[in-house]
């Protein structure tokens, strides 16, 4: 015969241990009438003894799953709320550091811009340069030492224009990586 005890395996469900629990009160009182009737059936006292105890244990077995099932629905709650906390946080911070990569870009992008207009107003001028350096040596026979004289500044003052632009280049690309690098190190 299976004992009360090995049928009152936990499941996880409430309906279970209410159920279980009404059982073991039902079981009590009906050991209870069949104690009464025990004065009358003294042979049978041993047995109804046994199932008394039984019904007990099965009982105390009850309650403690049922505390145990409260506990574990505490810390529960509690991971679940410390999870959400700190997903809330790494959203603010992901979203501050949106912000601050957004406003880092917008500020690139307005140097990047000026770079470009300074480009080519230079170019303007080296442009404008050239054709006078051109235009001199028809114009003036003794001139020619002085034209290749420009002729080399604006070649330096190009090659100057054209290192900076690179070099603008250059910081535009290392912004970028930056700004990737911070966009990455948010996601993780």
């Amino acid at each position: 015969m299976i004992g009360l005890s090995e049928q009152c395996q936990f499941d996880g469900g409430n309906a279970t241990l209410v159920f279980l629990r009404l059982e073991c009160f039902w079981g009590l009182e009906v050991l209870n009438r069949i104690w009464g009737l025990e004065e009358q059936h003294s042979s049978s006292m041993s047995l109804v003894s046994a199932l008394r105890v039984e019904i007990d244990c099965a009982c105390m077995q009850v309650e403690q799953l049922i505390q145990k099932q409260w506990f574990h629905h505490g810390e529960i709650n509690y991971l679940m709320k410390r999870d959400l906390d700190i997903e809330r946080k790494l959203k603010r911070q992901a979203e501050s550091l949106n912000k601050k990569l957004g406003k880092e870009l917008a500020e690139t992008k307005a140097s990047l811009s000026k770079v470009i207009k300074e480009f080519e107003s230079e170019r303007r001028v080296r442009e404008v340069m050239e054709e006078a350096c051109e235009a001199l040596p028809r114009n003036i026979g003794e001139g020619k030492a002085e034209v290749e004289e420009l002729k080399r500044e604006s070649a330096m003052v190009q090659e100057e224009v054209e290192k900076g632009r690179e070099m603008l280049q250059l910081a535009d690309v290392l912004r970028e990586e930056r700004v990737q690098m911070k966009l990455s190190e948010a996601k993780f």
